[in-house]
């Protein structure tokens, strides 16, 4: 057994290194740091704690280091968490390009400001997911903050601006990121501190909301997910299942659809349709603050309601020919004695009056009640092929609308 275990333990692990503020160029002193075992659960085991020296120096050990172990320097710089990696045991984080001396370990701090710096997004990717009558969109964004200070934002603590529909719905910032939501007098913002690009880490925002599909015509169902441009931008993006047929995308902008292999919130890759513009690595935003990147979702019109429309249409060409075949004229005299002079009929579902066809048999546009009968059964078909209407109602419903419709069309 003891034979086994030795392989095991990589030797005895000793860590020197210093606090240094980025944003003076300097050591800072009498800073508390302490030596860190991250957890399976995401609790640090604390192995050892000391304060800085004069010049920012601290040091740790010795301490047994095992092969495959992990140790972490943190610290608190002005109420907030810096760390880095101190001991990598057998320089497994090597392999991924991550050099680690445990004799000259530098844990990165940097002084806090309320002055707004110029903030940049590295990404901004919408991803968008049709339900059964909105669509839910959820907004990735990765700021970066070009200034050695970390922003901490106005009194509120609002650092990033957010450009969200004012129809959107269940707004909310996912879980995993160490923020809040704020409402503005003019829309959204997210209280998160913003640290420096140079500190290596990643100021990533979340966000979801829901849109109503509106209760429009039916073959002029459209959301408006036009994005009103607040800060230079690297890349811009949106994703959508190519599998997903009630969403059309039209976007100009935009690139042409791509598949890509694309990572969801469970980490894996499935293939999407992607529209972007601009590179996230790109030295100059594609995009500046004040344009505007137009993108509008259209869904396609329910195959019973183009039946409908078409039926429709025939009733509007028929009914008028119907009419004046009906009519015998045996002279010019007659047919002035026969022009037909009908009281406007009312009491149709607005309680509108109408005039039945004109008396030559030319086609009439559709009244106001009319139009509104049948955006009414368009309106019912999607309902009945989404289940929302059972099958005895829909039929029901549907007769009557339709008797009202031939009656205010003849």
């Amino acid at each position: 057994m003891v034979s086994l275990a030795l392989p095991t333990w990589a030797a005895t692990g000793e860590v020197k290194g210093r606090v240094l503020n980025k944003t003076t160029g300097r050591g800072e002193a009498n800073v508390s740091v302490r030596l860190v075992k991250p957890g399976e659960s995401g609790a640090d085991k604390q192995i050892a704690s000391t304060k800085t020296g004069p010049q920012g120096q601290f040091s740790f050990g010795p301490f047994q280091a095992g092969s495959e172990d992990i140790y972490m320097a943190q610290t608190q710089w002005q109420g907030f968490p810096y760390e880095t990696v101190a001991f990598d045991g057998t320089g497994h984080l090597k392999e991924m390009g991550i050099v680690v001396d445990p004799a000259k370990v530098e844990v990165a701090v940097f002084n806090t400001t309320r002055q707004a710096p110029a903030l940049f997004l590295r990404a901004h990717h919408m991803a968008l997911a049709v339900q059964d009558k909105s669509i839910k969109v959820t907004e990735r964004i990765v700021v970066e903050n070009p200034a050695n200070e970390t922003f901490i934002g106005d009194q509120s603590g609002a650092t990033v601006k957010l450009n969200i529909p004012p129809n959107a719905k269940d707004v909310a910032l996912d879980a995993k990121v160490a923020g809040k939501l704020i409402k503005t007098a003019d829309g959204y913002a997210v209280a998160k501190p913003i640290l420096p690009v140079v500190s290596q880490r990643r100021n990533a925002l979340i966000l979801t909301y829901t849109l109503d599909w509106p209760s429009s015509a039916p073959w002029n169902r459209k959301i408006d997910l036009s994005h009103k441009v607040l800060y230079p931008t690297n890349f811009f993006f949106v994703v959508r299942n190519p599998d997903d047929k009630a969403l059309q995308l039209t976007a100009p902008q935009l690139g042409k659809d791509e598949t890509q292999e694309i990572p969801g919130a469970d980490g894996k890759a499935a293939p999407k349709l992607v529209n972007a513009m601009g590179f996230p690595m790109a030295e100059k935003p594609i995009l500046k603050p004040g344009e505007t990147v137009s993108v509008t979702l259209g869904r396609p019109m329910n195959p019973l309601v183009w039946a409908f429309v078409m039926f429709v249409g025939a009733l509007i060409a028929i009914v008028p020919l119907a009419l004046r075949g009906g009519k015998r004229r045996d002279s010019q005299g007659e047919n002035d004695a026969l022009k037909i002079k009908e009281p406007g009929v009312s009491g149709g579902v607005l309680g509108e009056t109408f005039r039945s066809p004109a008396s030559d048999g030319s086609a009439v546009a559709m009244s106001g009640a009319t139009e509104e009968i049948v955006f009414a059964i368009a309106r019912l078909d999607e309902e009945f092929a989404q289940g929302a209407v059972s099958k005895d109602a829909y039929q029901k419903r549907r007769a009557a609308m339709k008797k009202q419709l031939t009656d205010l069309l003849s």
